[in-house]
């Protein structure tokens, strides 16, 4: 199943580079009239392009890649007779092939279809199947006294990029501050509180990533 897997995120990131390469990167500009502002303290870092791909680009794109092209097998070429070849379907019953992103966590729901070889017999298969990737901060809440301190850690087996950013804190707070650098793993953040209130943060790279601090007076 993980080769059936990796073949749709194959394809899927092959859709995505094929549309950056036909279309463009997306292209961000003032509005006529309006002031050029300096960027918010607290946002991403200087230098950082943050593009969003959510379920309706997914959608899209598998949509796209079904209707106009052959649909995605792994091996994609198969010999004569029985095929022992997994075919990606757009549904399946109740299930339809794509990517949803639900609080933090990436679900690949998966419709398949193929033939393969058993002992000279061969078999029909068709099946769904469904892939979870979870991101999330452990725990998601801590509570500290007024001067504690909260210390972030990347995990050595992290894979994406993740950072800590502030995005709600008692008024007066300079959320900038309070905000981590980019980085994928073996990094550490540390930011001491000195005053009371709730501090909610999450990661702008994956905002389903939510972790609220109270500090307590």
């Amino acid at each position: 199943m993980k080769y059936i897997l990796t073949l749709l995120l194959g394809v899927l990131l092959g859709g995505a580079a094929a549309y950056f390469l036909w279309v463009g990167a997306p292209r961000t500009g003032a509005l006529k009239g309006q002031p050029v502002r300096a960027p918010d303290p607290g946002g991403p870092p200087p230098g950082t392009a943050v593009v969003e791909l959510d379920e309706q680009f997914f959608g899209a794109l598998l949509d796209s890649i079904f209707r106009d092209l052959n649909k995605p097998a792994f091996p994609p070429a198969a010999g004569e007779g029985c095929q022992n070849q997994v075919v990606i379907e757009p549904n399946a019953g109740d299930v339809k092939t794509g990517v949803l992103m639900r609080e933090g966590t990436v679900v690949v729901p998966l419709a398949f279809s193929g033939t393969y070889n058993l002992f000279g017999n061969c078999q029909n298969l068709r099946g769904t199947a469904e892939a979870n990737i979870d991101f999330r901060f452990a725990p998601d809440e801590v509570t500290v006294p007024v001067g504690g301190a909260v210390r972030w850690v990347w995990s050595p087996r992290n894979k994406k990029p993740h950072d800590v950013y502030l995005a709600a804190a008692p008024a007066g707070i300079r959320k900038g501050s309070y905000s981590s650098r980019r980085a994928i793993k073996n990094a550490e953040f540390t930011r001491a509180f000195r005053t009371p209130g709730t501090y909610d943060f999450l990661c702008s790279v994956h905002p389903g990533m939510n972790l609220e601090v109270t500090v307590s007076g």
